[in-house]
């Protein structure tokens, strides 16, 4: 232990043990709906501070223990066995890699050596540029020399990336991992399982794929560098995220649970692949071929036989997450063909009627809904929304509907003056309320 830590080696075994119990307990469980919300519940930093997980990597006069770094990287490890978006959230509250990157920076500066490239992976938007901010933010409070500022700003090369992959975490099956520790002939306890389908987007100088490996080991179709990244963010966005939004919320009032079990319903395949191949992928501005290839691999991979991913996960907050995957979608689709898209303008019914399905209550945790199948469900989202839906829970269809497209806090503008939306939202939320959400998707076809 370091001796100037304020903490027993006793209490540091147990801290980690701690750490550990969170990591594979709590902390898994919310994952799930972190890659849902792509941000934090507040239970998770109410459960960090309750914990003294900030504290850490504290010196002693802010309130920390005073370890040292190797300690500082020993509870590291500990989160390492947790899911992906929690270490990431640690190693910024920690500041750890981004000290350790300086450093040896520093050292190849000082040894004459060149820059190098750093492909930044972290979960967050402008992930290389943020990498190189954090990293000029310790040249600063260090004062190290301007020439050394000018080596990792303009020697050393910071990328930005974007992986599509699910990786849903370790393996928890005691049989599976002793199974594949007597496979490999070692034990690993960071062995994680991924789905067969990966792509990472590297944003730089194309004169990168002359330099990384990536092309020679003939992986150009699942690694690559371009100048910019951005087409690619709005494919992920608009027909894998967007196709959750899109078919989730109908497909819950129609008495499905897990996504996989919606691949294998031909009348919710058919709608979720013909809103993707002709009404999302066509106004994408990237190569079509491609847009379908991505768009039937969607499928593969929510048919995935090893994730159970459930709808009242992926339908938290909606609004927001519809306003984001589908109205983009749903607006240049009507700009480009003059024309509301069908199932894009039956998805926004389904979604008002999963906001508004036989409301129960409105408690701490939620508004409180039931769906036909005869279970209650609760809906999470901003409060104001929640709060919105409450207050209209008594509302008839033509006034819900305006009510809902006439909230710019919602939307961002008065989708009343979509020419016809109105109108074909109050015919389909109505066919929904009447005949099911499974009659409604298939009026679609």
């Amino acid at each position: 232990m370091n001796p100037n830590a304020t903490i027993t080696d006793e209490q540091f075994k147990q801290y980690l043990k701690e750490v550990r119990e969170m990591v594979e307990g709590p902390y898994t469980e919310w994952q799930k709906e972190i890659e849902v919300t792509n941000k934090f519940p507040e239970k998770f930093y109410q459960s960090n501070i309750e914990h003294n997980i900030y504290r850490f990597s504290l010196p002693v006069e802010y309130g920390g223990w005073g370890l040292n770094e190797k300690e500082i990287l020993q509870v590291q490890e500990e989160f390492s066995r947790g899911p992906s978006g929690m270490r990431m959230h640690m190693h910024y509250a920690s500041d750890l890699n981004w000290r350790i990157l300086a450093q040896v920076l520093y050292h190849r500066y000082k040894a004459g050596k060149k820059g190098i490239i750093m492909l930044a992976c972290e979960l967050i938007d402008n992930n290389g540029k943020e990498l190189l901010k954090c990293v000029n933010q310790y040249i600063d409070q260090w004062g190290l020399e301007d020439g050394f500022k000018k080596y990792v700003n303009e020697d050393c090369t910071f990328c930005g990336s974007l992986v599509d992959r699910i990786v849903p975490g370790r393996i928890r099956d005691p049989k599976e991992v002793a199974e594949l520790e007597e496979k490999h002939g070692y034990a690993d306890p960071l062995l994680d399982v991924g789905e067969v389908f990966g792509v990472w987007v590297i944003e730089g100088d194309t004169k990168l794929n002359d330099i990384l490996p990536f092309r020679k080991a003939g992986l150009e179709d699942h690694v690559f560098v371009t100048p910019d990244m951005s087409p690619y963010k709005k494919r992920k966005v608009r027909i894998l995220n967007g196709a959750h939004t899109g078919f989730v919320l109908g497909a819950y009032l129609a008495g499905f649970d897990i996504v996989r079990d919606c691949m294998h319903d031909e009348t919710i395949l058919g709608y979720m692949n013909k809103m993707l191949l002709q009404e999302v992928v066509p106004i994408l501005p990237l190569d079509q071929d491609d847009c379908k290839k991505f768009a039937a691999a969607v499928e593969d991979r929510f048919n995935n036989p090893f994730v159970n991913h459930e709808l009242m996960s992926i339908s938290l907050n909606s609004t927001s997450k519809w306003r984001a995957r589908n109205m983009p979608s749903f607006l240049e689709y009507i700009e480009k063909n003059g024309k509301l898209p069908t199932c894009l303008t039956m998805s926004f019914a389904a979604y008002i009627a999963f906001y508004s399905n036989n409301i129960q209550e409105l408690n701490d945790k939620g508004l409180v809904c039931k769906r036909a199948k005869g279970n209650e469900y609760t809906i999470s989202d901003d409060r104001y929304v929640l709060e919105f839906y409450n207050a209209h829970k008594d509302d008839d269809i033509p006034t819900l509907v305006h009510a809902v497209m006439t909230n710019e806090q919602m939307w961002g503008q008065d989708l009343t003056k979509v020419a016809g939306f109105e109108e074909a939202t109050v015919k389909n939320l109505t066919l929904i309320r009447e005949q099911g959400a499974m009659a409604a998707y298939k009026s679609c076809l």
